[in-house]
């Protein structure tokens, strides 16, 4: 990643991060919805599988983590910049 230097960057950044985060989202919905809603009836036959739904937990949780400490960060930095110009 460049050095962002504008309050502009840095929220697009923050967006296109929230958005590369959406499919550890799914991840974790699917996941839960085939742990705790389906009860071996859902609506495809790989999200009554355990080992597949313990999976798609674990990507969707190291996804979001990923996000979030980016997101974070970035934000962090975007106040420090707000901070320093006022």
């Amino acid at each position: 990643m460049a050095r962002l230097t504008s309050p502009a960057a840095i929220r697009k950044e923050i967006v296109l991060t929230q958005i590369a985060g959406l499919p550890g989202t799914l991840c974790l919905v699917l996941a839960l919805y085939g742990l705790f809603i389906a009860n071996g009836n859902a609506f495809h036959p790989l999200l009554n599988e355990p080992l597949m739904l313990y999976g798609l937990l674990l990507a969707g949780i190291v996804i979001e983590a990923c996000c979030i400490i980016r997101t974070i960060s970035m934000s962090r930095r975007l106040r420090n910049m707000n901070t320093a110009n006022h």
